[in-house]
């Protein structure tokens, strides 16, 4: 798992993601918002959640848990 949170701590760093205030969820920013994502190929939310899930089942987390 620290390999995702050092991930997503390097997305919110360049100003890619942040974290919602009330939801307490990881946000992407679009892609036109951002040229980071543009460059790694993340075009909106729906490709940030399939990286997110591949990110957190490398990590070993069960496909269970990464459904819920």
């Amino acid at each position: 798992m620290a390999t995702v949170d050092r991930a997503l701590a390097e997305l919110a760093a360049a100003g890619a993601a942040a974290i919602d205030a009330q939801t307490h969820r990881w946000m992407l920013r679009a892609a036109a918002q951002h040229p980071l994502l543009e460059a790694v190929g993340l075009h909106g939310a729906h490709d940030f959640r399939h990286t997110y899930a591949t990110w957190l089942e490398d990590a070993g987390i069960p496909a269970r848990v990464i459904d819920e």
